[in-house]
């Protein structure tokens, strides 16, 4: 008797412990883990910049893919990509890779599992900031950077100094020249190789030109009394036609430029003055433009 009741309770705890483990695997199953197959993509979305500043500047955009997971793909080499306005922004078709053109507007569209999105960008011009300064010294500034200063007397910058700027880039064409019209008065060979040298100069060439200490654009001073100055023209082979030169390039005011003044212009040969001023040699100046970069 003893023996039967054993193996029923056996029996018993086999058919308990066996239900249980049923139990346990049916509450795993009843979470099972996602399969490649269930994950989908819920959206795209380019991610780029909306504006590039300046012309021929490279941006790489990309096409994200959420997924139902929460997670992000990049898919730019699955997609299709094309601009709206090639003139403005080029893309390349399978790497996303925007080139700035030119100035406007665009869209940057891509296309993924035959879905087209599009992202709406702006392409502007590069400004820059000059300034020149007329002292005892010359200073030009390139968005408040000096790029260059001279000293008159002694610190090779006495007389007319030029600055040459790319109206496409913004730098330097030619390292600053001076000009020691000052040293040459007599002769004019200093001014002869300035206009020279303007000339030279393509139209639309940025300039700034400013004088330091003395320009020996005008006679000895007579008398020892303030204004310890002279208005009278220095004449030469060549002061008359680098005043033309001058006011031909937008100067109104050179002709007031008297012994040992101070005297700045920013111009653009062929179009125009941007910024000019003089005043004696007891206040410095400074004149300033902001321009396109075209």
């Amino acid at each position: 008797m003893r023996i039967r009741k054993l193996a029923v309770l056996a029996v018993l705890i086999i058919s308990i412990s066996m239900w249980g483990c049923d139990m346990f695997k049916k509450s795993v199953l009843s979470s099972p883990t996602p399969t490649g197959s269930d994950i989908v993509s819920t959206g795209f979305d380019i991610q780029g910049k909306t504006e590039i500043i300046g012309k021929n500047k490279d941006v790489q955009f990309k096409l994200l893919v959420t997924l139902s997971d929460g997670t992000t793909q990049d898919q730019t080499a699955a997609a299709i990509w094309e601009s709206s306005n090639i003139v403005v922004a080029t893309v390349g078709t399978k790497s996303g890779l925007v080139t700035s053109k030119g100035y406007g507007e665009a869209q940057i569209m891509a296309t993924y599992q035959n879905t087209k999105t599009s992202f709406a960008l702006k392409v502007i011009p590069l400004t820059i900031l000059l300034e020149a300064i007329s002292d005892d010294m010359a200073i030009f500034k390139k968005d408040e950077i000096k790029f260059y200063e001279k000293y008159g007397y002694g610190g090779g910058g006495r007389g007319f100094n030029v600055a040459a700027i790319s109206p496409t880039t913004g730098e330097l064409i030619y390292p600053v020249k001076n000009f020691d019209t000052y040293a040459s008065r007599e002769d004019g060979k200093q001014m002869k190789a300035m206009i020279d040298f303007i000339n030279s100069l393509p139209n639309g060439t940025l300039l700034l030109i400013a004088v330091a200490d003395e320009a020996g654009l005008n006679t000895w001073p007579v008398g020892i009394l303030p204004p310890y100055t002279s208005c009278t023209s220095k004449v030469n082979p060549y002061n008359e036609q680098g005043k033309q030169l001058l006011e031909a390039l937008g100067s109104t005011m050179i002709r007031k430029y008297c012994y040992r003044y101070h005297w700045a212009m920013i111009t653009i040969k062929g179009s125009g003055k941007l910024a000019e001023d003089y005043d004696n040699d007891y206040y410095q100046v400074t004149i300033k433009a902001s321009l396109p970069i075209v």
